[in-house]
Parts: C-alpha cells; sequence; structure tokens
C-alpha cells in the first residue's frame, strides 16, 4: 500500500510539471496534459465545518 501511495504521489508530480509545461505553451505539453487531465479529475476540495471556520479566520487576519 505503501508503494501505490508513493507511485500515485509521484504521478501528481508528473501532472503537475505537465500542466505548467502545457500553461507555458512548452510543445507537446498541452497534448501530454489533454491525456492526463482525465485521469486526475481532481477539483477543489470542500471545506468541512471546522476547516472553513478556519480558513474564514485565516483571511481576516492575513
Amino acid at each position: 500500500m505503501v508503494a501505490e501511495s508513493e507511485a500515485y504521489q509521484a504521478a501528481l508530480v508528473f501532472y503537475s510539471s505537465v500542466k505548467v509545461a502545457a500553461a507555458q505553451d512548452v510543445p507537446g505539453a498541452k497534448a501530454v496534459y489533454d491525456e492526463l487531465k482525465t485521469r486526475f479529475p481532481g477539483g477543489k476540495r470542500k471545506p468541512s465545518e471546522g476547516e472553513s471556520e478556519t480558513i474564514k479566520k485565516e483571511v481576516k487576519v492575513s
């Protein structure tokens, strides 16, 4: 299970690198990004109630 987690983390690092490269118009990166984004649907995680309160407090303080 640890090896699976490490492999997934490595894949996320690669995906993030490709995403940045595609945003910077690196040749070929857009095609790779388009292929990978179907495997990493992601999206923003909704914070739980406790987390949202913490985030609101942090935003007000900053």
